[in-house]
């Protein structure tokens, strides 16, 4: 009998370990499929297939997840325990390891792609073009003040030829006080550009991780299985992957959570030295929070944060006990945090001004509404990696938090039903989220907005959070499983009808989302199983079935969108980048100009340090438009956030045109570039010499591959 027995787990294992094989080869199709939609290719023309490494590389760590998937399902009880002991050294572990392998999500393998290079540095996924914000500005920013004359420094030249200030609008790292609220930014101070780069996405993804699973578990009472599966929700949401590097989503997330957690902590302990550090931790998060600089998160999420606070403030209210010792807590790190916010206040407080004067984006007042459509949009959200698209003409903004409407309403309000209304957190989120839901679809009148601040916000960017509310409010009421008694075939029909609707919704609003209707039947097919197993979620065994099978959906919804990347020397590997660095180190005060060439050319040179003129401009450069156009013509043109593109005639005063709210041309003469100090051009056109006069002379010093580049003298 025993020997029978060895042989079925013997047969057991074989099978899992096959299924895991075939999970992992379908996992490699899908980063294939992902790489050609990307770049316009069919498979055969697939970079990975050319490299025969590359490919095998990927399909190994596929295999590896899969694998490691299965085995938790097998052997879960014994993994989970062991995983759940020592998460914090397990994650303390892959972190070093991934900083020093230099491991990355960035999409900066798209310049080796813009300047024609085929060596991406990727190991598994695809940069996306997309992700510009990141990988054509941010991460050039980040890079600059690596090269720059002064590293790090508070105010840099590398940006728009003038001091400009790298730490309030787009978020650099910096050698000041300031970098006590970016924590995630401390890395670059120490290590090699590549290093840093490791330090700040992986930080970010592990610290989301596991800020999110301990906030889930505060809110599912410690139910470790539902509280691995809200994680997993909110780390691989498409909203967060797509978000990932930009306008400070992440840090968002983690320093709301994260606050949350330490003031229940904060709250439940007697001891001083951790009230100590859960009240200095809690000042960096607020710091954080605030300096994000995006209103149109930040409103709802504090809004969100607030209602939090508040149920952790009831829930703790009898049995904490405040003493001498927290007024000096409390005053000392109140001190620290206003001295250091007043410290950058001061420093930047004219590029706040320079900001709130733009033309765009400048000062906004908006009512709300319009995110009607978002409603069931979510279910396409599972494409969205693979078809590098979503339902708007831009994927980023199409992304959302996959939080099971109607369900993530249904069961918080039958749990307030059944506890007749005896649950404080439930009945706060559930009143955040109506509260959300009735500014991102309604709209408030604008006065209500005014009140409110919601006007700094929109309804489409308030949607996100209220998808993030939603997921919370879910999981909440799934922690409740003693309430849910419905009959095997009452759940099943549930999950069929919701799963149904939902999806054949999101198609009636959006029908040409789809590309063939073998996607639309798997989407249905899908949620008709997610809504099921959610359903059956009361039940430990379904518990289990249900977090693997969402959370395989979720990351193939999420974990495919950023590619994971090894150092950045595809960058410093190009040729162009090469010879700009070269000029840069025999002359580093000489100011750089990016002919006919828009984004994301005009950020190539700051990638050395060098100063560009019309890299960026991440606020106004008035002092350098003013010097060619002093009668202050087209100051409209120039006051605002732009991507700027230079070109020369002959003859004439300087042309500024709008191209869109944020693309701005400038067409000047050889003498206007004098004026403005330039002593290079970098352009991809060869007959700038037709455009020297007695005054100025334009010499071609170096040809590299399609591009120029000038000296002015």
């Amino acid at each position: 009998m025993k020997t029978n027995q060895k042989y079925i787990e013997i047969i057991k294992m074989s099978l899992f370990f096959v299924v895991s094989l075939v999970i992992g080869g379908l996992s490699q199709a899908y980063l294939l499929y992902l790489e050609a939609a990307e770049l316009g290719n069919s498979l055969e023309e697939s970079v990975f297939i050319r490299n025969a490494f590359h490919m095998r590389e990927s399909y190994i760590l596929a295999c590896l997840v899969c694998i490691g998937i299965v085995l938790l399902y097998y052997k879960g009880e014994v993994i989970g325990r062991t995983l759940y002991r020592y998460r914090f050294w397990i994650a303390g572990v892959l972190f070093v390891f991934c900083v020093i392998m230099e491991i990355h999500g960035s999409s900066i393998g798209m310049w080796a792609r813009t300047l024609g290079s085929l060596e991406t540095g990727e190991i598994a996924g695809i940069s996306r073009s997309i992700r510009s914000d990141e990988w054509a500005i941010s991460t050039p920013m980040m890079l600059s003040q690596y090269y720059q004359a002064e590293p790090f420094s508070y105010f840099s030249e590398s940006l728009r030829g003038i001091p400009t200030d790298m730490f309030i609008v787009y978020g650099q790292p910096v050698l000041d006080t300031a970098i006590l609220f970016r924590p995630f930014h401390w890395g670059y101070l120490f290590l090699s550009p590549g290093k840093g780069l490791a330090f700040y996405w992986c930080g970010r993804f592990i610290a989301l991780f596991l800020v999110s699973f301990e906030m889930m578990m505060f809110l599912t009472n410690r139910r470790k299985r539902l509280s691995l599966a809200g994680a997993v929700f909110i780390v691989f949401s498409p909203v967060v992957q797509w978000w990932f590097a930009i306008n400070g989503f992440v840090e968002m997330l983690i320093f709301a959570q994260l606050s949350i957690l330490l003031l229940n902590q904060y709250m439940q302990t007697e001891k001083v030295w951790i009230r100590s550090i859960c009240a200095g931790v809690i000042a960096i998060c607020a710091g954080g929070f605030i300096l994000t600089m995006y209103p149109a998160w930040q409103v709802p999420m504090a809004y969100l944060i607030l209602i939090l606070g508040i149920g952790v403030i009831v829930k703790n209210r009898k049995s904490f006990r405040f003493r001498k010792s927290d007024i000096i807590i409390l005053a000392v790190t109140f001190f620290i945090f206003t001295g250091n916010m007043a410290h950058i206040l001061w420093k930047s407080k004219d590029t706040i001004a320079a900001v709130l004067n733009t033309v765009y984006p400048g000062k906004r007042v908006d009512i709300g509404g319009g995110a009607f459509s978002f409603i069931l949009n979510y279910p396409s959200n599972i494409w969205y990696a693979m078809f590098g698209r979503g339902t708007m003409s831009n994927v980023c903004e199409s992304a959302q938090f996959i939080d099971f409407f109607p369900l993530c309403y249904m069961l918080p309000v039958y749990v307030l039903v059944k506890k007749r209304g005896k649950d404080l957190i439930t009945v706060l989120l559930l009143g955040m989220s109506i509260l959300l839901f009735c500014w991102s679809i309604i709209g408030f009148p604008e006065i209500l907005a005014k009140i409110t601040l919601f006007s700094y916000s929109t309804g489409i960017r308030a949607y996100t959070i209220l998808g993030f509310c939603n997921v919370l409010l879910l999981f909440r009421a799934l922690s409740f499983t003693e309430l849910y008694k419905m009959s095997t075939g009452k759940v099943v029909v549930s999950g069929v009808v919701l799963g149904s609707v939902v999806v054949i919704g999101g198609k009636v609003v959006f029908p040409d989302f789809y590309p063939d209707i073998r996607y639309y039947v798997v989407t249905i097919l899908a949620f008709i199983g997610l809504f099921t197993l959610l359903l059956f979620a009361a039940n430990k065994k379904y518990q289990t079935c249900f977090i693997l099978f969402s959370s395989c959906v979720m990351i193939y919804a999420g974990a495919f969108v950023n590619p994971i990347c090894h150092g950045i020397e595809v960058v410093y590997a190009q040729e162009e980048v090469q010879e700009i660095q070269t000029l840069y180190e025999k002359n580093k005060t000489a100011l750089w100009a990016m002919e006919s060439l828009g984004p994301p050319y005009n950020n190539l040179a700051i990638m050395t340090g060098a100063s560009t003129v019309n890299s960026t401009n991440a606020y106004p450069a008035m002092e350098h438009w003013h010097k060619i156009d002093s009668s202050k013509q087209y100051e409209d043109v120039y006051n605002r956030y732009a991507f700027v593109i230079l070109q020369l005639k002959e003859e004439g005063d300087a042309e500024f045109i709008l191209n869109a709210p944020d693309v701005f041309t400038v067409i000047l003469t050889a003498e206007d570039l004098k004026k403005l100090d330039v002593d290079y051009i970098f352009t991809a056109r060869n007959d700038l010499a037709q455009y020297s006069n007695e005054d100025v002379e334009l010499v071609q010093m170096k040809t590299v591959d399609r591009f120029f580049i000038y000296q002015i003298k």
